[in-house]
């Protein structure tokens, strides 16, 4: 009974609803190094034109998550009303990591360090992955708020002004987080 009365509720509204559709990747640049200095000679050459996606840029940028959010929608046009007929959040999220290619036949205490190091840098842009995700899933609740309108200007100035709302609202979430793991990461030493 209960998902009969929430059919009737979808069809009832003529807001055709889907949910966010979110790819996500993880690639690698690679490099060869023997030593901790040519290690970050090689992160500072991959990292040198790298611009985020919230517009700031890292001193030296070891691995990063680049998104690209797209909208599609369709409006729905009566005599003297509008309204959203359809959309559709498409985010495309990667995360782009060091690879280490011949870790091997470095020192052993530099390569576990190393490890280490990648798996925090890791878990880091999880947490930005995690945002982008969040911010896609956020655009879908809002849009699926918007009602009839008197005109289909009305609708799309709407649709345009909740989409800037939640791209600030993400980039405020990743300088936060960003700005909290500066002040963490001030008292660790790294490999």
């Amino acid at each position: 009974m209960k998902l009969w009365l929430f059919l009737i509720g979808i069809v009832g509204s003529g807001l055709v609803m889907a949910e966010p559709v979110i790819n996500t990747k993880t690639q690698h640049y690679e490099f060869s190094a023997k030593s901790r200095k040519q290690i970050w000679q090689h992160i500072r050459r991959a990292g040198e034109n790298v611009e985020l996606n919230n517009g700031t840029r890292h001193g030296v940028p070891v691995a990063w998550t680049a998104y690209d959010l797209q909208l599609q929608y369709r409006l729905s046009a009566a005599l003297y009303q509008c309204r959203l007929y359809s959309y559709k959040p498409i985010l495309n999220v990667t995360v782009t990591l060091p690879h280490w290619k011949n870790k091997w036949e470095a020192d052993p205490v530099l390569a576990e360090n190393w490890d280490n190091y990648v798996r925090m840098v890791a878990q880091h842009e999880s947490v930005h992955k995690k945002y982008a995700i969040q911010m896609a899933h956020e655009l879908d609740k809002r849009l699926s708020e918007i009602g009839i309108m008197k005109s289909c200007r009305e609708v799309k100035e709407k649709v345009e002004k909740i989409r800037s709302q939640v791209f600030a609202e993400n980039k405020a979430n990743n300088k936060w987080f960003d700005a909290k793991e500066r002040v963490y990461q001030q008292k660790l030493r790294w490999f």
